[in-house]
């Protein structure tokens, strides 16, 4: 089973077949690689969002952005704008992938609800703007045209991208697998023969010392060698479908439609996001059958569509079924699963191209240490890729669980249902003392905490602070607030979000 790792071999295309050529082939030439991909298989198609994760990816590959963006119609992602979710027809507030920028901020990080226990009426999105100036550009749909003069903002860590996932995988095949030579088989897995050791053949003549799954939902490697999903994180995360489809941009206004984020609206039994490419926008209505029939989801997602201006009738939709799942192990034997044969979280926050890159670089890890991966290498790759998958569920459970809607069943769930019966792993720490989190972790966590709980209206302070510190925060709140609003006046004069890839990508 611990033989030395001189051939992989990659079953399935799609963005995680060619993410994982491309990084074997790069940071391992000494891999001979080829990649099996069925002629027939058809890509989901919808994988058009990433978060700011995805730069350490493409540096470790020395991806530069304007390598890939005018080939695969990207634009810019400098965060996540969320309407509705914590009551119906309320103030919309931002996740900016900029981290907190505390300089000039005296007395700390928590002055902004200082600022709001004494403005009850301060609209929650006002924190991410408080906290994180690139939030200034996004609401005005700007760019910085220097982004190192942006206070606190590494550009090259965050701000994301939106993209066509099918043609960013095919611009990977042209620049990394040509040229290395991967051998391309066009066939159809037909039969997989097994030993001890896990997959011994592909059709009875492909071998390897290790293999990658790059199925998608079907996993077809790792439910071969017997790894059954487990779909206890749907009892959390309870949306199992969506209906999909492209606005052209002759149907809207280019230049306002083109948000440098990604918008996602809670409507009535789920969410619709809009993705923004060069190309076109991308919509797409996620929802639970358990409380809507899948034909009357379809209805109410061309009535919003229709309410947003939008020409709904003559565009083709697409119904993409899914489950919330993980593989308990995503590295057994001598298959290591990639991307959504591994696991999926559903679409909210973006986490299916991450789950491809971020099990990459894990998998990196092993093999640079030695080109003979042990049992503690699989061991550290699952808990690794566990653990980041537990976060991530409990991350997007915090979208839903902390509404305050309770406008149809859908989101009476969400309000009703304990977490603590629902969990299949560790999601009660959410939920069991957030005053106690939000003290302890608010800033410090990497997926964003903080922004999502601002913005569901939990304050990480005692209701009735002591007056002195109140009225030394008066200062703090006074300074930033003067700051804000001179960033403000300066965004004005930078370019819309249009303007910039026009001028900088695609001319």
């Amino acid at each position: 089973m611990n033989r030395e790792i001189k051939t992989i071999c990659i079953v399935g295309g799609g963005s995680a077949g060619w993410m994982s050529a491309a990084t074997i082939t790069k940071l391992f030439p000494d891999i001979k690689v080829y990649l099996i991909e069925n002629p027939d298989f058809k890509t989901i198609g919808v994988g058009e969002s990433t978060i700011a994760g995805i730069n350490s990816w493409l540096d470790i590959l020395e991806i530069k952005e304007e390598d890939f963006m005018k080939e695969c119609d990207a634009t810019y992602k400098l965060g996540i704008m969320f309407k509705d979710f914590y009551e119906k027809d309320t103030d919309k507030f931002f996740y900016p992938f900029q981290k907190p920028y505390e300089r000039e901020l005296p007395f700390g990080k928590n002055a902004w609800f200082y600022k709001k226990q004494m403005n009850p009426a301060l609209p929650n999105s006002d924190y991410a703007k408080f906290i994180a100036p690139i939030t200034i550009f996004a609401d005005q749909y700007k760019m910085p045209k220097k982004p190192e003069e942006i206070p606190g903002l590494n550009a090259q860590q965050d701000i994301a991208y939106h993209f066509d996932a099918t043609k960013f995988g095919q611009w990977l095949k042209n620049k990394f697998i040509k040229p290395n030579k991967i051998v391309h088989i066009l066939e159809e897995i037909k039969s997989i023969e097994t030993d001890e050791n896990g997959i011994k053949t592909l059709n009875k003549k492909y071998t390897a010392d290790l293999f990658l799954d790059c199925s998608g939902f079907n996993s077809i490697l790792m439910e071969k060698i017997g790894c059954k999903k487990n779909k206890a994180p749907s009892k959390v995360l309870i949306n199992n479908q969506a209906w999909t489809a492209h606005v052209p941009y002759d149907q809207v206004n280019k230049k306002e439609e083109m948000k440098p984020y990604t918008l996602c609206t809670a409507i009535n039994n789920g969410w619709v996001w809009e993705i923004p490419t060069w190309g076109r926008l991308g919509v797409g209505y996620v929802h639970s059958d358990k409380y809507i029939e899948t034909n009357d989801a379809l209805v109410q997602f061309q009535k919003y569509l229709k309410n947003k201006g939008y020409e709904y009738k003559n565009l083709k939709y697409k119904l993409v079924k899914f489950d919330t799942y993980r593989h308990d192990k995503m590295f057994v034997k001598n298959v290591c699963s990639i991307g959504l044969a591994s696991s999926f979280i559903e679409p909210l926050e973006s986490t299916g191209l991450f789950t491809v890159h971020d099990n990459l670089l894990a998998l990196a890890r092993c093999l640079q240490r030695h080109r003979v991966i042990t049992q503690l290498d699989r061991d550290s790759f699952n808990v690794y890729t566990n653990v980041k998958y537990d976060g991530y569920v409990d991350f997007v459970a915090m979208h839903f669980y902390a509404t305050a809607r309770k406008d149809t069943k859908y989101w009476k769930h969400f309000r009703d249902n304990s977490v603590l019966d629902l969990s299949y792993n560790k999601q009660e720490e959410i939920f069991l003392d957030i005053h106690a989190r939000m003290i302890e972790n608010f800033y410090s966590s990497q997926y964003g905490f903080h922004y999502i709980a601002a913005g569901m209206n939990y304050d990480p302070l005692d209701l009735m602070s002591p007056q002195a510190f109140r009225d030394d925060y008066q200062e703090a709140i006074k300074l930033r607030d003067d700051w804000v609003t001179k960033i403000e006046e300066l965004v004005k004069k930078e370019p819309t979000h249009f303007e910039y890839l026009k001028n900088k990508i695609y001319g």
